[in-house]
């Protein structure tokens, strides 16, 4: 199994297929279910909703990373990491990386946000950065 494999993130199905297409090794996301139609909605909405907000985005910002909002771009901004730039080259530690992130993706409510997490981590698999951490488990 890759690291993207280990990582992947699932999410609904929202095609006209009565089954769910296979998963496909390497790729960001699998499969798990067939979507309702207020989940397919929801998520065709905020695609829609991400599409207009990427318009105004500097091609280095934080939030070009998928589940990245204002909220945890604010966070990488808290200690000290501005950009993807920055991102890509600090520490190449895995367990200090583990610790921002965990850090950076922590909700109010105490809890990591598993998949902004992990597709943080795949995005600098994808960039060549050396010693990650692994990816956390979702569900």
């Amino acid at each position: 199994m890759s690291y993207i494999d280990s990582c992947a993130i699932p999410t609904v199905y929202c095609g006209t297929k009565k089954s769910l297409p296979p998963r496909i090794p390497n790729q960001e996301y699998y499969y798990t279910r067939n979507g309702t139609g207020y989940e397919c909605m929801k998520k065709g909405i905020g695609i829609g909703m991400y599409s207009v907000k990427n318009k105004d985005i500097s091609p280095t910002s934080l939030r070009k990373i998928k589940f990245v909002g204002d909220v945890y771009n604010q966070n990488f901004k808290d200690i000290g990491i501005t950009s993807i730039i920055e991102l890509m080259d600090y520490d190449t530690n895995s367990k200090i990386l583990e610790d921002i992130l965990t850090k950076v993706f922590t909700k109010k409510n105490g809890q990591v946000d598993i998949k902004a997490y992990n597709s943080t981590l795949m995005f600098l698999y994808k960039a060549n950065v050396k010693n990650l951490p692994s990816c956390k488990r979702l569900g």
